[in-house]
């Protein structure tokens, strides 16, 4: 656009510096003004026609860039749909990883307590007296919630890779929140699968646990 208009500009630019001669000529001569009146009205059309160029082509890109923004509203709309949708059950999944991971956090903690304060315990028929042995025993013995929770981990990191592809300004907030509920969510669900430490702190962690990944529920 800027070499159309400079070469407007300066056609325009001559033929009002010719006209002018020829008028300033014409009225010394005292010849007829008819010639240099017709090139001084060209370099005027000319000079207007330059400003209509530059209307149009402003016109033009607002247009494009309208369009261009319509577009992107319109697949953002789209994105932020798909998001949702991950989100959502993302959200089902971390709930159900987290109510499993709480019940089977009680379990053993009840399993580890009998070996210590009743001297052994039973699951599945048979009696363990080192809670060494009987948590894990306990923790088998739970397959379903195991189960449960392995897949709602796993569904969690598909939704959330979803969530990624599909992400959007309007939607940074709430990937943000999901990446610390995955995270909250594993850390219970790492206390319901695999506890360490000692029985007296065991119920502190659990309980830090579950109220870090409850508050982002």
């Amino acid at each position: 656009m800027e070499v159309v208009m400079a070469f407007l500009w300066i056609l325009a630019a001559i033929g009002a510096i010719v006209g002018i001669v020829l008028l300033a000529v014409a009225f010394a001569t005292k010849q007829k003004l008819k010639m240099p009146l017709i090139v001084l009205g060209v370099s005027v059309g000319m000079f207007l026609l330059s400003f209509a160029y530059v209307a149009a082509w402003d016109a033009h890109e607002d247009a494009v860039a309208q369009e261009q923004y319509e577009q992107k509203v319109a697949i953002d709309k789209k994105m932020d749909k798909k998001f949702d949708k991950a989100y959502d059950e993302f959200h089902t999944s971390a709930l159900m990883a987290g109510s499993n991971a709480e019940k089977l956090c009680s379990k053993v903690q009840k399993t580890w307590g009998d070996v210590i304060f009743d001297d052994s315990v039973t699951i599945s028929g048979k009696t363990y007296t080192d809670f060494n042995d009987a948590i894990p025993a306990e923790i088998k013995s739970q397959s379903a919630m195991t189960t449960i929770i392995s897949a709602a981990e796993s569904d969690m990191a598909d939704q959330l890779t979803i969530m990624s592809k599909n992400l959007t300004n309007n939607r940074k907030t709430k990937i943000k929140k999901a990446k610390k509920i995955i995270k909250a969510a594993q850390k219970l669900d790492e206390w319901a699968t695999s506890p360490t430490g000692s029985y007296s702190d065991y119920s502190d962690h659990v309980t830090e646990a579950d109220d870090a990944l409850s508050d982002l529920l």
